[in-house]
């Protein structure tokens, strides 16, 4: 390998490189967030979560309750 070719192949790994740290930084940014997160900053208590869950769970189990 000559060394224009060796320049070339570091250019382009270098930008390679570039473009993965972007990537990377982006994904970041767009982590999502959870349902218990976004109970929480509205001001639900776990209680009230756990309670809410378990009603759900019954009625996607079919169980109702009277």
């Amino acid at each position: 390998m000559g060394v224009a070719t060796a320049g070339r192949h570091l250019r382009r790994l270098a930008a390679q490189i570039a473009r993965t740290k972007v990537n990377l930084a982006e994904i970041r940014a767009a982590q999502t967030t959870t349902p218990e997160q976004t109970l929480a900053d509205a001001g639900i208590s776990t209680k009230r979560r756990a309670r809410y869950q378990r009603r759900m769970s019954s009625l996607l189990a079919g169980r109702e309750r009277r």
